[in-house]
C-alpha cells in the first residue's frame, strides 16, 4: 500500500464549533483576524441557525458544501442570552487529506493475505 497525500481547498468560517450531537454549535474558538472576529463572534456563543437551517452537531457538515467565496447568515445568541443575527463572509482554508492506495498489480491473494495480517491472524486462520 502506498499513502498519498491531498490538498483540497474548503469554506471556513472563521472559528472552529464543537461537535455536540443532538445539540446546537457552540463556538469552541474563533481565529484572530477573521471576520468572525471583527463580528464580535465569541467562545461560548451558539449558532442556532445557518442560511435559515437549524446547526445541530457539526456546522462543518454545512460548510463543506459552501463556495468560500459567499457569505452565511447565522443565528446567534451569545453566552448573556442576547440573540443576533448577521451575515459572516466565508474564506477558505486548505485541507489536507491522506489515503492508502494499492500499489498497481497487487493480486486478491496478497490482498487477503494483507487483510488477514492487519486482522492479526495468522495466514493459515480462517472465519
Amino acid at each position: 500500500m502506498t499513502l498519498t497525500h491531498h490538498q483540497s481547498e474548503q469554506a471556513y468560517a472563521g472559528f472552529v464549533t464543537s461537535r455536540a450531537p443532538g445539540k446546537h454549535a457552540a463556538i469552541a474558538r474563533v481565529d484572530d483576524n477573521s471576520a468572525a472576529s471583527r463580528l464580535h463572534l465569541q467562545q461560548g456563543d451558539v449558532i442556532l441557525e445557518a442560511d435559515g437551517k437549524a446547526v445541530i452537531g457539526d456546522l462543518n457538515q454545512m460548510l463543506q458544501k459552501r463556495d468560500g467565496r459567499t457569505s452565511m447568515h447565522l443565528k446567534v445568541i451569545s453566552a448573556n442570552g442576547t440573540s443576533r443575527e448577521l451575515d459572516l463572509p466565508l474564506t477558505t482554508r486548505k485541507i489536507d487529506e491522506y489515503q492508502f492506495e494499492d500499489v498497481p498489480g497487487i493480486t486478491p491473494a496478497l490482498r487477503h493475505r494483507r487483510a488477514a495480517f492487519l486482522r492479526g491472524e495468522d495466514e493459515g486462520e480462517t472465519n
